[in-house]
């Protein structure tokens, strides 16, 4: 099966486990992922699979996540039992992985941590988490300020996407992944390095 046949089969599928909204987001975060790819130099058909398949599991209900654990071996960090909104990336990099036979470990992970980042990110990772923030379709408090980043580099753009979705959990006084910290803290850290050296 070519390229363009297995993406095909994809999008079909995705047509079936997700509403219009979903699947349409779904689409555009693939076609912003590829954009990000050829800006910052990055596998573009790597970016064009994660992309697409980000959210493949994302519709199915706390119940249904559950019974995919379950099937699929996952164990759970004591803090991502509370955290059932992350649980569509876990799950969906191993549904990738055992039912549709992906086995690139970069694609992997980057549909794994698109929702809270981790330390050590590859740019693939990046641009997955970016371009499910930024995607055309999105409109929410402060997607302006991480499109514009975007402008500055992946990291900078990083930091400002990560800073937003830890300050709307933090008003909300909701669970914060440590992922999330230690991704923004990595970056902070990467920054001071890198102003220090300049200085």
């Amino acid at each position: 099966m070519g390229e363009q046949d297995r993406m095909q089969e994809y999008e079909a599928l995705l047509r079936k486990r997700l509403r219009d909204r979903k699947y349409n987001h779904s689409l555009s975060v693939r076609d912003e992922a590829v954009r990000l790819a050829k800006r910052f130099g990055c596998d573009v058909e790597k970016a064009r699979l994660a992309g697409l398949l980000h959210d493949v599991t994302k519709e199915c209900d706390e119940a249904e996540q559950l019974q995919l654990i379950k099937k699929f071996g996952i164990t759970l960090k004591e803090e991502e039992h509370y955290l059932p909104k992350v649980w569509h990336s876990i799950t969906g990099a191993a549904f990738a992985e055992q039912e549709l036979g992906i086995r690139d470990r970069e694609v992997l992970d980057a549909i794994r941590y698109h929702t809270t980042g981790r330390r050590g990110m590859s740019d693939l990772e990046k641009i997955i988490y970016l371009a499910d923030c930024i995607e055309p379709l999105r409109d929410y408090r402060g997607v302006e300020e991480i499109r514009a980043a975007v402008r500055d580099g992946l990291d900078a753009a990083m930091i400002t996407a990560l800073t937003s979705m830890m300050s709307s959990l933090l008003r909300q006084d909701r669970i914060v992944s440590s992922d999330a910290f230690a991704a923004r803290n990595e970056l902070l850290e990467k920054r001071e390095k890198q102003r220090k050296n300049r200085g």
